[in-house]
C-alpha cells in the first residue's frame, strides 16, 4: 500500500508512505483462507470436489504444511497521517512486483484531487475519479507482466534472494484507489490520522474503486 502526496515546485506525486509487504519469506507472501479440516471431507467428496480433496487429504500423509492458513489476526494495523488530496493505492503483488513506486507515481501524478479540483477549478466534478486511476494502475502492470525483458521490482528481489528471473510476473493484479477528501464546508480542515485496514472506506470519502485483472 502506498500513500501519495502532491508537493514540491513540480507538482509530481511522491511516496509519503509505504506499507510494507507481509512475507513468509521471499515470494511467499501471507495469504488468507479458510482451509477445509478432515470433517469437512465428505462435504468436499459430495460436491465434486475431487482435486481439491486429493490435495488435502495428500498433505495430511506427508505432513505438509501447505495446507496451513494465515488468520486475520496476523495482520499489521498501522496509524498513517493523511491529509486532503493524498491519494491510498492498495494492490496486490501483481501490481507491485511489476510496477516501480516511481512508475505508479508518474502515473498518479496526472489525476486531479477533489481538493484541487475544488481549488483552481471550483469544481470538484472535474476531478479524476479513483476509477480511472485503478484501471490505469492496473493496466500497466498487467502489460508489464507480459514482457519478458522488463526490469521489475520482482526480479530485483529475486536478485537478492540469489535467485535468477527477468521479465514482469504473471500474477493476481487487482488496485484499490482511493482520495483522502474531507467535508467540502470545512476545506481548512486539519489533517486527520487513520487506520488502513481492508478498505479505504474506514478514512475517506465513499469515493473509491477497486479494478481487477487476471
Amino acid at each position: 500500500a502506498l500513500v501519495l502526496r502532491r508537493g514540491g515546485s513540480d507538482l509530481y506525486m511522491t511516496v509519503v508512505r509505504r506499507i510494507k509487504e507481509q512475507q513468509h519469506n521471499w515470494n511467499c507472501p501471507f495469504q488468507l483462507a479458510n482451509v477445509p479440516v478432515r470433517e469437512d471431507w465428505p462435504i468436499l467428496e459430495q460436491n465434486g470436489l475431487h482435486r481439491l480433496l486429493r490435495l488435502l487429504q495428500n498433505a495430511a500423509v506427508s505432513g505438509a504444511s501447505a495446507t496451513r492458513a494465515d488468520q486475520p489476526a496476523q495482520s499489521e494495523l498501522y496509524d498513517v497521517p493523511v491529509k486532503e488530496g493524498d491519494l491510498l493505492i492498495f494492490g496486490t503483488d501483481g501490481v507491485f512486483d511489476n510496477l516501480h513506486d516511481y512508475e505508479v507515481c508518474a502515473l498518479c501524478s496526472l489525476a486531479t484531487s477533489p481538493w484541487e479540483a475544488r481549488l483552481f477549478y471550483h469544481n470538484e466534478a472535474l476531478s479524476t475519479h479513483p476509477d480511472n486511476i485503478a484501471r490505469a494502475l492496473a493496466k500497466a502492470a498487467f502489460f508489464r507482466s507480459l514482457d519478458s525483458r522488463a526490469r521489475t521490482p520482482f526480479a530485483r528481489g529475486a536478485a537478492r534472494a540469489g535467485e535468477a528471473f527477468q521479465g514482469g510476473k504473471p500474477d493476481d493484479i487487482t488496485v484499490l484507489a482511493a482520495w483522502v477528501t474531507f467535508p467540502a464546508s470545512s476545506p481548512t480542515a486539519q489533517p486527520r490520522r487513520s487506520l488502513p485496514r481492508s478498505s479505504a472506506q474506514h478514512h475517506t470519502s465513499p469515493q473509491h474503486n477497486r479494478e481487477r485483472k487476471r
